[in-house]
């Protein structure tokens, strides 16, 4: 099945594309880039597919009385072969707008409905959120340097 085309979906994908296939390397399909200054930011492999995608998660997080907070954490379907990225769904915790104080929105409410405003705002949003990801000094790059060999990982698992 294939999903359409977002105004940014192909512009997202290159600025994204060099973290994703970073991750990709990794035996975990997971990494958590770090920067003085600024909120981890982790981006991996779900493991999963929505529509015939796999779906990858990108968050940051920041510790509040103990607790781990998305601010905000996204998915999205990645179709590696066209080079497009989708918004899936996002969350953002500690919203006090909200009654329990997480937003979670999804664009596809169940198989035959979905939602394009969303979808169109969510586009937009992580355009501007990896703008900002590129500006503030992330680099794909550190992945690569702190990567674990698969023998490392296949321990630090079992252990």
């Amino acid at each position: 099945m294939t999903v359409n085309k977002t105004r940014y979906s192909s512009y997202n994908y290159k600025r994204l594309a060099p973290f994703l296939e970073a991750v990709r390397e990794l035996p975990e399909q997971s990494f958590t880039f770090t920067r003085d200054g600024y909120e981890p930011l982790s981006i991996e492999n779900l493991e999963y597919t929505f529509k015939g995608y796999p779906v990858w998660g990108m968050m940051h997080t920041y510790d509040m009385n103990g607790d781990t907070m998305r601010d905000p954490d996204m998915t999205f379907l990645v179709d590696f072969s066209t080079g497009n990225i989708i918004p899936h769904t996002f969350q953002q915790d500690n919203c006090p707008f909200t009654q329990y104080g997480t937003l979670y929105q999804e664009v596809w409410e169940d198989e035959g409905h979905w939602r394009p405003s969303l979808r169109a705002r969510l586009d937009r949003f992580l355009k501007d959120w990896i703008t900002n990801i590129l500006d503030q000094g992330f680099k794909p790059e550190q992945a690569a340097e702190n990567e674990v060999t698969p023998e490392q990982f296949a321990e630090a698992v079992t252990e």
